[in-house]
């Protein structure tokens, strides 16, 4: 799913950067747009192999994911998957530690994580960091001892989502 909703999120930015796909890979659009999500467990279609490749090659593709800081496009796992293409649509693919960590997850609403760090044990609570998320932190706080504010490095320079 981070393939088809980061390429149809690259697709919608390009409107606004006034850049359009070049006409040989214009057929291809609609079936990246009306992507079903996959399971889990299940194989990622084979059929989506030639038109993400196409697309993610097209010269204006790439212009959009050059200017990605002017919008708040997918970090890097988009280009991570595309290079990682082919192996994604095979029967037997496994994903490695790598493919894991280039997944993104958007986290919404408030995710209560309890672990053992050392002989302490821990309560991490991973709030959604979009706006509309913000006003439930304040419930967060009570008897709060530490913070540890998370942020993704490549995003410093990135227009939020939200605007």
């Amino acid at each position: 799913n981070n393939l088809t909703h980061g390429l149809k999120y690259l697709l919608d930015t390009m409107v606004d950067m006034n850049l359009e796909v070049s006409d040989d890979n214009l057929q291809y659009i609609e079936l990246i747009e009306e992507a079903q999500d996959i399971r889990d467990g299940q194989l990622f279609p084979e059929e989506y192999l030639e038109p993400l490749r196409r697309l993610w090659e097209d010269p204006s593709v790439q212009k959009c994911w050059e200017r990605g800081n002017e919008a708040a496009l997918p970090d890097k796992y988009v280009s991570y998957r595309a290079s990682m293409l082919a192996s994604t649509c095979i029967d037997f693919y496994v994903p490695i530690e790598q493919d894991i960590v280039h997944t993104r997850a958007r986290t919404i609403g408030i995710t209560e994580t309890v672990f053992n760090l050392q002989e302490i044990e821990m309560l991490m609570v991973d709030v959604g960091g979009q706006k509309s998320e913000r006003r439930k932190w304040i419930h967060c706080f009570q008897d709060v001892m530490s913070i540890l504010f998370l942020v993704s490095l490549s995003g410093y320079h990135q227009m939020p989502y939200e605007d």
